[in-house]
């Protein structure tokens, strides 16, 4: 196909590049997810409530089965098919709505890991609850003001957002900052009181830090290519935003590995937790007797 305009020839060329992003990210987490079926399954049986196998079913499938719907627009840049204003933004409104139920669940999931480390202490949940909500209202509230006046193609590929997008994308950032810095705080009373080097508590902090960074950065780079590109490579990282959420939050480890480490200081009530094996952040909670 010729093009007589430049810029239009410039749009088409990065909205290929952007489906070729797409299909790579949307290839990457379909080979995580099929080459850790064993520890997956081995996770969700060792589960031993139901909020922790919907938790991880969410962040381990949605964004998943969300990069599969995809893959038809993704082909070549376009799906060949005739988008009207308002059906693409009712396609981009569940893509958006998705996304926003797996920022959710991963943040109650780090408000559930601060509940099991700080002894169950309630002052400190109301609070971080209040903040919680407050960032799901206004994520709600924003999400819909935003996809109302972002720019599409003819092909439904994202090419601007507006300013008031900002907030979207920095509320969950602020949420994870305060949750790692509390998370850091207790790795750090826990070695001073000599039980640092403890692997339960390795892997907590191991698992905060990991996906705290990795997330910290993609959703940076994120922010500065849709603030600065006013075309199609302003919504490139939005498929691997949903690749790493699924990564890092559900790291595969040794399947065959039993071993497990029971603490015994009460002053962090952690369960008996599994050492290996897919270790979502709160894989298992505080009981009310706290440790034997």
């Amino acid at each position: 196909m010729a093009f007589d305009d430049p810029n239009m020839l410039q749009l088409e060329l990065q909205a290929q590049a952007v489906s070729y992003s797409n299909i790579a990210s949307g290839t990457a987490i379909t080979w995580n997810v099929l080459t850790t079926i064993p520890q997956q399954i081995q996770f969700l049986r060792r589960a031993d409530r139901w909020t922790i196998r919907i938790g991880y079913v969410i962040i381990r499938y949605l964004p998943w089965l969300l990069q599969l719907g995809l893959i038809p627009e993704n082909l070549n840049g376009t799906t060949g098919l005739h988008w009207t204003r308002d059906s693409c933004h009712v396609w981009s409104s569940v893509q958006a709505a998705m996304l926003q139920v797996i920022i959710t669940v991963l943040d109650a999931i780090q408000l559930l890991r601060i509940y099991a480390l700080f002894s169950r202490c309630l002052p400190l949940i109301y609070v971080l609850g209040v903040l919680f909500i407050g960032e799901i209202v206004l994520l709600s509230v924003v999400l819909g003001k935003s996809f109302i006046h972002s720019e599409t193609n003819d092909s439904c590929f994202l090419t601007g957002l507006p300013r008031l997008m900002l907030a979207y994308e920095v509320a969950p950032l602020v949420f994870q900052v305060i949750m790692f810095i509390l998370t850091l705080y207790k790795f750090l009373e826990a070695c001073r009181d000599g039980w640092g080097d403890k692997p339960v508590v390795r892997m907590f902090i191991t698992d905060g830090t990991w996906a705290f960074t990795t997330l910290l950065f993609m959703m940076l780079l994120n922010f500065v290519l849709s603030n600065m590109q006013h075309g199609p490579y302003a919504g490139i990282c939005s498929a691997w935003i949903l690749t790493v959420n699924s990564f890092v939050r559900c790291m595969p480890g040794d399947a065959d590995s039993e071993e497990v480490v029971t603490m015994s200081k009460p002053e962090v009530e952690l369960d008996t937790l599994p050492v290996s094996g897919l270790s979502l952040p709160v894989a298992t909670f505080a009981e009310s007797e706290g440790f034997e």
